[in-house]
């Protein structure tokens, strides 16, 4: 959560600046490209996640990736100045998103390696590892356009059907956008994301993947 984050000033401020740079001015949904290119980024082929495009990687790269063979999602490379998204990741929503964390790690002044790979943890948002927390906030905040996504939120009635309905409009994954509805909402909300099939059933229980609230 961006209030919990000790570097949310440095989030704000590179997020906003990259909105107003990119024109997105409430454009629906989020222009993501235009975002990437506005970061002085450009899409890096899909084939860097075949082994033997691997191996054909600069050095920097290549030990970025194999530290995470088989399990990164995307990758960051600064001195090409390419982000590059699995493209085993189908669903766009999420697609949006991890291409949109990856401008994070580039846009955000405290970061500064070379090459940066991430996988399923990194991107999670039990992540505790600051690089990562501030980046996947970068990517909430710019793939949600800062206010704009509570704003309109606080148009509709409290509800699944307004989560649904949004995610939609900014082309963002529903989890995402619990996630943020939840965490900005002015009004008492909490969101908790359970598996579908109970893991016990004397007493009946579930496991809980996520648990969200809003400052009030």
């Amino acid at each position: 959560m961006l209030r919990d984050l000790d570097t949310s000033d440095e989030v704000v401020r590179a997020t906003e600046r990259l909105l107003r740079l990119a024109e997105v001015r409430d454009r629906l949904p989020t222009p993501v490209e235009d975002l990437i290119a506005a970061a002085d980024l450009s899409r890096g082929d899909d084939d860097l996640f075949q082994d033997s495009t691997i191996d054909e990687a600069p050095a920097y790269l290549r030990s970025a990736i194999r530290a995470l063979r088989g399990k990164v999602h995307a990758v960051l490379d600064r001195r090409r100045r390419k982000v590059f998204v699995d493209p085993g990741i189908t669903h766009e929503g999420r697609r949006r998103f991890r291409a949109l964390h990856e401008v994070g790690h580039a846009i955000l002044p405290s970061q500064n390696a070379p090459a940066h790979a991430d996988d399923h943890s990194t991107l999670s948002w039990l992540t505790r590892i600051e690089w990562e927390r501030d980046a996947n906030q970068a990517g909430s905040e710019m793939i949600f356009q800062r206010d704009r996504f509570t704003t309109m939120a606080h148009e509709y009635e409290v509800g699944l059907a307004a989560v649904t309905e949004l995610a939609e409009r900014f082309s963002a994954s529903i989890q995402a956008s619990l996630r943020r509805y939840a965490e900005f909402h002015h009004l008492p909300v909490a969101a908790v994301v359970l598996e579908v099939s109970p893991c016990g059933r004397e007493p009946e229980a579930y496991r809980r993947f996520e648990a969200i609230c809003s400052p009030r």
